[in-house]
């Protein structure tokens, strides 16, 4: 009787045993396959330069997993470190580890993405704060980014570094896909460096598609440097409203820049604007006098001929009037309240216009 009793028993603990091992078994392979997972979208948030251990801590923390080892396991035998990229994504819990690991890549469909548009006429301050709002990137790292990050497109080898407004002028306006960051909502210090570079690198992108070889030989018949076309763009972006006025506009800027023994000065209120919101701000109180040259270099009132740099980022119109203006005799313009222009070749006129 004592034979059987302990032979029960050992029955008992053999079952217990396998009834174990089959629940664990189970749960393992409904973790992987996801066999009675809830169905519901999780946003996840894979920062730059996560490990498989952060990544899979992500996804238990969001219920996407329920074994951290178990999935880390799964990602060493595919290889999954290689190629699940950051990003933030909206994924489902009903997604097996295959799933999962082949939905956190770039070209992922539930890759969240935000639509911009970036307006014609913008400063990078703008375009900075706009894509910080919509959760590109943050203003800083956009900035730093602009000041310090080596490009590789021609058109910005003449630019120095250093300042943050080196983008100005180059970010191309348009509509842009752009990924949504949920961490940067949440956490203002999220690091977000590499998506300033990428979100940067697509609009110059677009700007190099945009400029063609001939817009390039335009530059060079004008004798002009690509940059100081640009710069000029960016004026007449400011004080045009179409391709008619932008044209007249451009040859009164082009007549002045040929004869500046007479006209040495643009005269374009434009750069006092940009002075005024976009480089006296960030002078810090009492250096004024430090940055006098610099104001100097942008005022149009003071600098002789073009600015330093662009004052906002033109579109196609701009830059294409800067290469081509209307054949004129003009050297003033004025825009009325109701944005009707007026030209003058003499001073004379001119003071019969403003009248």
């Amino acid at each position: 009787g004592s034979e059987m009793c302990i032979r029960d028993r050992y029955v008992c603990c053999v079952l217990a045993v396998a009834v174990l091992l089959a629940v664990a078994v189970w749960r393992c392979a409904d973790d992987v396959l996801s066999l009675t997972k809830e169905d519901a979208e999780v946003t996840v948030s894979i920062p730059d330069g996560a490990t498989i251990s952060q990544i899979a801590g992500e996804l238990k923390s969001k219920g996407l997993v329920r074994y951290e080892t178990l999935f880390k396991f799964y990602c060493w035998a595919s290889h999954a470190e290689k190629t699940i990229e950051p990003g933030t994504y909206t994924l489902n819990s009903r997604y097996d580890y295959h799933a999962l690991v082949s939905n956190m890549i770039e070209a992922s469909p539930d890759r969240a993405v935000v639509e911009v548009t970036i307006p014609e006429g913008y400063e990078c301050e703008d375009i900075f704060r706009l894509l910080e709002a919509d959760g590109v990137c943050s203003y800083q790292d956009l900035a730093d980014t602009a000041a310090s990050y080596e490009f590789a497109y021609d058109f910005l080898q003449e630019i120095p570094y250093g300042s943050e407004n080196r983008l100005e002028g180059y970010l191309f306006p348009d509509t842009y896909e752009f990924y949504v960051i949920d961490d940067l909502k949440d956490n203002p210090d999220f690091d977000t460096t590499q998506y300033a570079k990428q979100a940067a690198e697509k609009m110059y992108a677009n700007f190099e598609s945009k400029i063609t070889r001939s817009m390039y030989a335009r530059a060079t018949e004008l004798g002009m440097t690509f940059d100081q076309v640009i710069t000029l763009a960016s004026i007449i972006q400011k004080e045009g409203t179409n391709t008619d006025n932008m044209e007249n506009i451009s040859s009164v800027f082009h007549n002045r820049l040929e004869d500046q023994y007479d006209f040495p000065h643009l005269q374009s209120d434009t750069t006092e604007y940009y002075i005024r919101d976009c480089i006296e701000p960030s002078i810090p109180n009492g250096s004024r006098d430090l940055y006098q040259n610099i104001i100097d270099a942008y005022d149009t009132y003071v600098c002789d001929g073009l600015p330093a740099g662009p004052i906002c980022s033109p579109g196609l119109d701009a830059i294409n009037a800067a290469l081509y203006p209307a054949e004129t005799d003009y050297y003033y313009f004025l825009s009325s309240s109701d944005g009707v222009f007026y030209y003058a070749n003499t001073a004379e006129k001119h003071e019969q216009n403003i009248i």
